[in-house]
């Protein structure tokens, strides 16, 4: 270890260079960096000197650890008095201890300083320098931390490579940050490949690169730079390859400037001002050779305008403009040779004209204009190749005329126009070739007509017109093929009518009709196949008439005429049942039920909850049920209920609980959990007979009685019947 004095003069804040260009008079002005007075001053170096100089903080903390390479035998002042001579290639490590720092050079922000200072031995020439080295002590460690660097001035005219930051692209394996440093000044170097330079140097706020050479690649140069508001021109002649320009401004979420650089070259600009939220405007570069611009403006939140980029090349437009909030006008963009252009303007939600686009090649559509709230005007577009228009239009609230697009080639129309909440008229389009609806036009609530569709070849209808709240009349469409008619009409508040369909292939009928409040008669159609049934008619409130559905092959029952208002429950075939839960539930006028087969019945609960009306019930075999909890709550005419089997069930709550009238049977054979048949109105003679039937308790289980008159003459003798059985009576 030799001593060496590597004083220098100083440069102050007025000495820091950078570029200067033309910015458009509307452009924002950016705020100066402004150097911290209280910070150590670094020395000004010359072009053609080699050395570095670097500012460091040195928290109150025990985990000040820095190491550096440089190629070319060096020596290295840590700048507390240590001053080391290390050969070419060999790391150099340090550890700063708090105390041992002065405290005259303790910053406003609260940490100590040094500078730490690195020039090469006799003779040596630097051609690298790494920052991104791991101190012996953390070595092995998977705890990212941070190098503690704020300034740093380079000159290294022989140095083809600058690792200041991590090259992953992933969290986990990162090696350092420089999540403090706030100026590069970067005097000479002889760097062509500039990729992950600044990579995640989150403060720094005023940068010079000069090399004397042009830039081969820069990707991901300033990604998630958040501090940086203007970039400084960097000569990027030469990069060309097929990485060369991506993500390099990706996550600088201050960026107001961008220079004009020359991307003369530059084939992918992938991800280049993703999540610039600050962006306005940007300079007009030659993309005369640019395939892909996939998301490169995406989520540039205040972008209000877009130059009139040369496109001509362009195949892949991906998320170009997704996110772009504030922008409302798109130029003319020559998409000749486009192919890709999956969610190119969704979330544009200011946009409300498209120009002239040609899609003649496109073969990807969707979510084109997914989110384009404010949309009112889209021309004809010629998509003959596409065969997938998922959610190309979904979230156009403002769109009241469906553009003619041509779908000859198409397959999907899954979610195209939903939550198209104004839309008023659709073209008949050609879609012979369609094999999925699935929620084409939900949410389309101010939709009362649909043109007949050709679905001679669809198989998926769900959730087709859900949601249609001014839907009158059904569409006369094929549905011979059609397995799938969940929510189909879920939401067509005014369809008075059910349509007549062909839905022999049908096997999942899941809230095809919910909340249709206008629909009073059921359509015949044939459900043999069907094997979902929960909701199929939930909260049809005016629902009176329904024919005798063959639901053979039916599993699930779940809601399936909650809140209807018929008097006579249908004829079903529950023969394959399993889940009947709510089934009936808040079914006011239901007086009678057919003596249904639920020998496989599992969950019955809330099946009969809130028929106001209904007085008496067939005999039902329960012996599978494990659920009742609910069953016959608040059914206030009940008065009667036959023996039921309750020996498998695991849930009883409320089972009889608010049955005002009821006065006889209700007995839970074989039940070993809570029950409650609170304000019933059974006499001690019928609590008696409950009591009997009752079976084990499983371990603490209360029977609840509060509320009938025949509890008050229960004899000692007749509780016991209970208590012997390990049950608690309350009431």
């Amino acid at each position: 270890m030799s001593s060496i004095n590597l004083n220098s003069s100083t440069v102050t804040n007025k000495n820091v260079v950078q570029w200067v260009y033309p910015i458009s008079p509307d452009i924002p002005e950016t705020q100066s960096w402004v150097r911290p007075s209280d910070w150590l001053s670094l020395p000004e170096l010359s072009p053609s000197e080699q050395r570095f100089v670097g500012l460091m903080a040195i928290p109150d903390r025990t985990d000040n650890y820095v190491a550096l390479t440089v190629s070319g035998s060096y020596i290295i002042d840590w700048g507390d008095g240590i001053i080391e001579s290390m050969s070419s290639g060999v790391r150099a490590q340090h550890y700063y201890d708090y105390n041992s720092i002065s405290n005259s050079t303790t910053s406003s922000r609260g940490y100590k300083q040094v500078v730490v200072s690195v020039i090469p031995q006799g003779g040596q020439i630097f051609t690298l320098l790494s920052l991104q080295e791991r101190h012996n002590f953390l070595t092995g460690s998977s705890v990212v931390y941070d190098t503690g660097w704020l300034d740093m001035n380079i000159s290294m005219p022989s140095a083809s490579r600058l690792n200041l930051s991590t090259t992953s692209q992933t969290f986990f394996t990162k090696v350092l940050s420089n999540g403090m440093v706030e100026r590069v000044n970067i005097t000479s170097s002889n760097v062509t490949d500039a990729s992950f330079m600044f990579r995640e140097f989150y403060q720094l706020q005023s940068v010079t690169f000069n090399s004397s050479q042009p830039l081969n690649t820069f990707t991901f140069g300033f990604s998630d730079c958040f501090s940086l508001q203007s970039a400084p021109f960097i000569n990027t002649t030469n990069c060309s390859g097929s990485f060369a320009f991506t993500n390099v401004f990706r996550n600088c979420r201050s960026l107001i400037n961008v220079p004009i650089y020359n991307t003369s070259n530059v084939v992918n600009m992938t991800n280049m001002f993703n999540g610039c939220r600050a962006l306005q405007t940007i300079p007009l570069l030659d993309t005369s050779r640019v395939t892909d611009f996939s998301s490169m403006f995406n989520g540039c939140n205040t972008l209000q305008t877009i130059p009139l980029l040369n496109t001509t090349s362009g195949t892949n437009f991906t998320s170009m403009f997704a996110s772009c909030i504030s922008l409302k006008e798109i130029p003319l963009l020559n998409t000749e040779n486009g192919t890709n252009f999956t969610a190119m303007f969704n979330g544009a939600s200011a946009i409300e004209r498209i120009p002239p686009i040609n899609l003649s090649r496109a073969t990807i559509v969707s979510s084109m204009f997914q989110n384009c709230a404010r949309l009112i005007e889209v021309p004809s577009l010629n998509t003959r190749l596409v065969t997938d228009f998922t959610q190309m239009f979904n979230g156009c609230s403002s769109l009241r005329i469906a553009p003619f697009v041509n779908t000859i080639s198409a397959t999907s129309l899954l979610a195209t126009f939903q939550n198209c909440a104004s839309l008023e008229k659709v073209p008949l389009y050609n879609t012979a070739n369609v094999t999925a609806f699935s929620s084409t036009f939900s949410g389309c609530s101010r939709l009362k007509t649909v043109p007949d569709f050709d679905t001679r070849n669809c198989t998926n209808f769900s959730g087709m017109f859900g949601g249609c709240n001014s839907l009158v009349k059904a569409p006369n469409i094929d549905t011979r093929r059609g397995t799938n008619f969940s929510n189909m009409f879920n939401g067509c508040q005014s369809l008075l009518v059910a349509p007549e369909y062909n839905t022999a292939s049908g096997s999942n009928f899941n809230s095809a009709f919910s909340n249709c409040f206008a629909l009073y008669k059921a359509p015949s159609w044939d459900v043999s196949r069907g094997t979902d049934f929960g909701g199929m008619f939930n909260n049809c409130s005016s629902l009176k008439i329904v024919p005798t559905l063959n639901t053979v092959s039916g599993s699930s029952f779940l809601s399936m005429f909650r809140g209807a208002m018929f008097q006579t429950a249908p004829s079903l075939s529950l023969n394959s049942a399993t889940n009947c839960s709510n089934m009936f539930f808040e079914c006011a006028n239901l007086i009678t039920v057919p003596p249904y087969n639920t020998s496989n019945v599992l969950d019955a609960s809330s099946m009969f909850r809130a028929c106001t009306s209904l007085q008496t019930l067939p005999q039902l075999n329960t012996q599978r049920c494990s659920a009742f909890n609910s069953i016959f709550q608040d059914c206030v005419s009940l008065r009667e209920v036959p023996m039921l089997i309750f020996s498998a069930s695991s849930n009883n709550t409320l089972a009889f609980s608010g049955c005002n009238s009821l006065a006889s049977g209700a007995l839970a054979s074989g039940s070993t959990r809570a029950i409650s048949y609170a304000n019933c109105r059974l006499s001690s003679g019928s609590l008696r007979e409950i009591f009997t039937f009752l079976g084990t308790a499983a371990g603490s289980q209360i029977i609840t009685i509060t509320g009938n008159y025949g509890s008050a003459s229960l004899s000692a003798g007749d509780r016991a019947i209970a208590t012997g059985k390990g049950w608690t009576i309350a009431g």
